[in-house]
């Protein structure tokens, strides 16, 4: 082997680490000496410690516009935040019209229409505008919820359509140039929320003020009485167990809710109404499934000239034109979810879940009045129904709501005939908005 050649490296013995691969050094020619690049002057440190410790000093960027705005940190300029240039901000739109916290008791009173929604950044201001279309007439809805303060304060108007006329008999003469029909409605509640364990209890007292431009015949005075100022002082308390992503209805749950509504400009018209609800949630035989039940007493008894409309639902099946003095009511729901799908259409539609439900609904009514027939049944008269219900949990047009649609079916005893109905309903707490409420 001659001194000129190059040996190979020696592998590693196994489970040594492998040494590190010097650089290759080319040798001169011979005659020539390579240029050595001079070496850079060190400054001392004036603390005496190595030269090889002393980190360089950090150049300050040019002060021209050489360096292009990708190497530049995007930071906003702070500034001052507007409270009143940023009450409101629109976040999301339905293609239907509803009131958010009717369609949770009563999924009928969605209507075609429009919903626009708006919610600023500090989540002090909610406001909501809508257009409905129900039986031939339009109406503008408008809708603001104050959260800055303490109580909540909202407050709602509805407008269009023909003013209500309210009257004995068809002979009666309605009164000179009705107008448009107007709703006023102001609310003031406050919402107490408490968390023990896997529970959370929500108290909620409230005070609702209701003022309708409505006119109502006097036969004794022969004369229309104009407008009615209707006050309700309520008290709700829920106890319900946290739910999860599959959950349909709350494992465990109480709710309790007691209201008082009275009419004190127009005694002589309307007589006080008392309204008592309880709903219970029970686990069902299998996962996800679930078992309520729900009890409801209401009294407006002794009835004056005129009665308000009963809050409590009657069985379904029956017709929603039914008042009573004093009603009673039962239901039972056992509720499962049959299969999820998990189906996609693009940003149109999203096909969660099918779920089937039994039930079993009970009413007794005194001193009815029907007024799609204008009849009236004295004394009391019982209501049931029991069937099924087919339903599909959906997302629409990437809407956060979760809508359900589908048929109910059912058979009444009473009235010794079935019925088959459309069911719709939009779950506003147990979906992505409202799954940490």
């Amino acid at each position: 082997m001659t001194g000129h050649e190059i040996l190979p490296p020696v592998a590693p013995m196994p489970g040594e680490a492998p040494e590190k691969e010097p650089p290759q050094q080319v040798a001169p020619i011979p005659g020539t000496e390579p240029e050595k690049e001079p070496l850079p002057e060190v400054t001392p440190n004036p603390g005496g410690a190595p030269a090889e410790n002393i980190l360089p000093d950090v150049t300050s960027p040019p002060a021209d516009d050489s360096v292009s705005d990708a190497t530049m940190p995007l930071i906003a300029e702070p500034g001052p935040y507007r409270k009143i240039a940023n009450l409101f901000n629109p976040h999301s739109w339905l293609p239907f019209y509803a009131d958010l916290d009717e369609i949770r008791t009563d999924p009928a009173t969605i209507r075609p229409g429009l919903t626009l929604m708006s919610q600023n950044h500090l989540s002090t201001l909610i406001s909501t505008v809508g257009y409905e279309y129900s039986e031939g007439n339009h109406y503008l809805h408008s809708g603001i919820t104050w959260k800055g303060w303490y109580p909540v304060i909202d407050a709602e108007i509805k407008w269009g359509g023909e003013q209500l006329i309210i009257s004995d008999t068809s002979a009666t003469l309605p009164p000179e140039n009705p107008g448009t029909d107007l709703q006023l409605n102001l609310s003031i509640y406050d919402q107490l929320w408490f968390a023990r364990g896997k529970f959370r209890q929500m108290v909620m007292p409230a005070l609702y003020i209701s003022y309708r431009n409505r006119d109502t015949w006097l036969s004794d005075e022969n004369r229309y009485d104009r407008d009615v100022l209707t006050l309700t002082g309520r008290f709700y308390f829920s106890n319900i167990f946290r739910t999860a992503y599959r959950d349909i209805n709350p494992k465990w749950g109480q709710v309790f809710d007691l209201q008082l509504t009275t009419t004190p400009w127009d005694t002589k018209l309307y007589s006080s109404k008392s309204y008592a609800r309880t709903i219970l949630f029970f686990p069902g035989a299998l996962p996800n499934h679930s078992l309520s039940l729900r009890v409801g007493r209401e009294n407006q008894a002794p009835a004056r000239k005129h009665l308000y409309r009963n809050k409590l639902p009657w069985p379904r099946g029956y017709d929603h034109n039914l008042v009573a003095e004093k009603l009673l009511s039962f239901s039972a729901d056992y509720t499962m979810p049959l299969f999820y799908p998990d189906l996609a259409a693009g940003s149109f539609l999203y096909l969660k879940r099918i779920r089937g439900t039994l039930f079993y609904d009970y009413s007794k009514g005194v001193d009815i009045r029907n007024y799609a027939d204008r009849s009236f049944h004295a004394g009391p008269k019982r209501f049931c129904s029991a069937g099924s219900e087919l339903m599909a949990d959906f997302y629409l047009l990437r809407i956060p709501f979760e809508i359900s649609a589908g048929i109910q079916a059912g058979y009444m005893p009473y009235e010794n005939r079935y019925f088959v109905n459309g069911a719709f309903s939009v779950n506003i707490y147990g979906t992505v908005l409202g799954r940490e409420r």
